[in-house]
């Protein structure tokens, strides 16, 4: 959240504030209001009652008085006490639900996160939050995907041309009549296959070196007709060797 968002959310919070202190000090002063009234009337109706002018109860009436007095003034503190205490609940209660609302964040679902409607700014925050987060675990998921899927391509790599390797010196044990020429020239396939997998082996470790950083692969153009016919013409002595045998 950058400067002018937090800015503007206070602004909005100082709002809400005003709106609530206007809204608590309307219903007290109903409540007082109301209160008064309700006084006001229950005074016109003993007043007006036939035992209140009677001699018997003529002593009684200034401990009347001071019965109403004190029970107005106590109705009076217990209501406006509960009042506030109804408003000053209010934000804690949303205060709960802001804290569980952050809990969920830590393993956040497809599921929205819900606020009271006094909190709808809170709530667009924590479910931007949680939009971004489901991202990046997404992210990082694909990533080490990625990274496994190359694993995998490189293994395969590396057994290609150790077959290769394998399969030229199998060729020079079981034929000890061949010529020099072909001595050579399987040597040769054999060392050049050798050499690519040392280039491999050495990608291998550069990977395992790199693997907490993002690895950016670069296509290159290739021969598909001399991979071909390299991968032909290696395996063509193996599978001459093979139908020989069968």
């Amino acid at each position: 959240m950058n400067k002018q968002t937090m800015s503007a959310s206070r602004g909005e919070h100082k709002k809400t504030a005003r709106r609530n202190a206007a809204k608590l000090l309307g219903i007290l002063v109903g409540f007082e209001l109301g209160l008064i009234m309700l006084f006001w009337l229950l005074l016109i109706v003993v007043t007006s009652a036939s035992f209140y002018d009677s001699d018997i109860f003529i002593p009684w009436k200034p401990l009347l008085r001071i019965m109403m007095v004190a029970s107005f003034f106590i109705l009076s503190a217990s209501g406006c006490y509960y009042i506030a205490y109804r408003f000053q609940l209010l934000p804690l209660k949303y205060l709960d639900d802001v804290a569980d609302a952050a809990q969920l964040l830590a393993a956040p679902t497809d599921a929205p996160v819900s606020l009271p409607a006094d909190l709808k700014d809170i709530e667009d925050d924590l479910n931007t939050v949680r939009v971004k987060t489901l991202e990046s675990q997404k992210a990082a998921r694909e990533a080490e995907q990625r990274k496994n899927d190359l694993l995998v391509y490189l293994a395969h790599d590396l057994k290609t041309p150790l077959t290769s390797v394998l399969g030229y010196l199998k060729l020079l044990e079981d034929e000890p009549d061949i010529s020099a020429e072909l001595i050579s020239k399987y040597t040769g396939i054999a060392r050049a296959k050798a050499e690519r997998l040392e280039e491999l082996i050495n990608e291998f470790f550069e990977i395992t070196r790199f693997s907490t950083k993002k690895l950016v692969l670069e296509p290159v153009k290739t021969n598909l007709s001399r991979m071909l016919t390299q991968i032909t013409y290696e395996f063509r002595n193996c599978i001459h060797k093979r139908i020989k045998r069968w």
